[in-house]
């Protein structure tokens, strides 16, 4: 069996069998909601549907986070700027990322900042 083989982890397993789950929970969840239409009230099928949901929701979310990597991170934080409403923001955070850091002292210091020769040192 390929699950044996030594080269394939979990993580390759959840995004093969993605596809073939997404298939088999629509075509359950269709099947459970035109029995629940079939038979009337009192819709005893919404429980195993919403366990079913569940379960394929907790699958989708594991293979997008196994096949997340650099490349779709560059592309989404792109797009969101694109799309953003405030560019400016977006500028300035992306500025204070990309230009080296500056010394700053904090607000409630008033003493000089040490070897500005008001010490005489």
């Amino acid at each position: 069996m390929a699950d044996s083989d030594p080269g394939i982890g979990f993580g390759d397993t959840v995004v093969r069998l993605y596809p073939v789950h997404r298939a088999a929970a629509l075509a359950a969840l269709a099947a459970l909601g035109g029995l629940n239409l079939w038979s009337g009230p009192p819709w005893w099928t919404f429980w195993p549907m919403l366990v079913l949901a569940a379960l394929f929701t907790a699958h989708f979310m594991a293979r997008r986070a196994i096949t997340a990597d650099e490349r779709w991170a560059d592309a989404r934080a792109d797009e969101i700027g694109e799309r953003s409403y405030d560019r400016s923001h977006i500028e300035s955070i992306t500025d204070r990322y990309t230009r080296p850091p500056v010394a700053r002292r904090t607000s409630g210091d008033d003493r000089p900042p040490p070897g500005d020769g008001a010490t005489g040192r």
